[in-house]
């Protein structure tokens, strides 16, 4: 995971003095990686026990890790696929990543959710989203008897609203998360106290603060040396089978149980 990653799973547990520091230390991140810590406490107007504090607030053992961490981004060299500007290492550090912390998502409070569902409403924020929702929702009407709805318009979106009870749920699909449409209807379910589990790009955004359970999957944008860009987004997609498999899991275990 890197340090963005890591600062912004945990956005909501650092104070503005916190964010003050990050903002100091990404402006300048080639420098900072060779700073002791007093250097960096000096760059960033702090005190050296502030700097420490900050570290493990992004769950690291102190700062020694945060500078290891911070070096690494720095020092990763490229790989690009020839005649492009896509860097493939790159590429395949981020899945690899991706990978190894899908295992440590809240699959419980996912499961439970969903569990507790009456309705599923899918909202997807475009085009991209919408193919990822419409695989959501065939997983769900394979594994589940639950009553699955896209909600990817304006009239689909208004007449959930109507209709949508806390006994409900709701999933958002969005890359940015700022979609001023999906986060005014977001605070709407919250006041009507509907659970919402949001699938966002990993970053602090508007509707993420919104979800009773909040997650986040990589983007990858790769500038081309021609005239297109590549963007991947295969992380949404495995995301959401992981969560599907990890719920078929537990509808195994609540059989045997049984």
């Amino acid at each position: 995971m890197t340090l963005e990653e890591r600062v912004h799973i945990h956005y909501d547990h650092l104070n503005e003095g916190d964010r003050e520091i990050w903002e100091t230390i990404y402006a300048n991140k080639k420098e900072t990686a060779d700073m002791t810590i007093e250097q960096c406490a000096y760059a960033c107007s702090v005190s050296r026990t502030t700097i420490l504090r900050f570290a493990k607030k992004l769950g690291l053992s102190g700062y020694t890790e945060f500078r290891y961490l911070l070096k690494a981004e720095n020092d990763r060299p490229e790989v690009k696929a020839a005649g492009t500007g896509v860097d493939l290492l790159k590429l395949q550090d981020v899945f690899t990543r991706f990978l190894d912390d899908l295992p440590a998502w809240d699959h419980e409070g996912f499961n439970r959710m969903l569990d507790a569902a009456g309705r599923v409403f899918l909202v997807p924020s475009g085009h991209t989203q919408d193919a990822a929702a419409a695989e959501f929702q065939n997983l769900l009407m394979v594994h589940t008897a639950k009553d699955v709805v896209i909600a990817n318009s304006k009239s689909r979106r208004a007449a959930m609203s109507e209709s949508v009870k806390p006994t409900d749920l709701v999933v958002f699909i969005s890359q940015s998360g700022q979609n001023e449409t999906l986060v005014e209807l977001a605070r709407e379910l919250r006041w009507k106290k509907v659970p919402i589990i949001t699938f966002t790009q990993v970053s602090n955004n508007p509707i993420a603060q919104e979800a009773d359970l909040a997650l986040y999957y990589p983007v990858t944008v790769f500038t081309g040396a021609g005239r297109h860009d590549f963007t991947s987004i295969s992380a949404l997609y495995v995301a959401i089978e992981f969560v599907m498999a990890a719920y078929v899991s537990h509808l195994d275990d609540l059989a045997v149980n049984d």
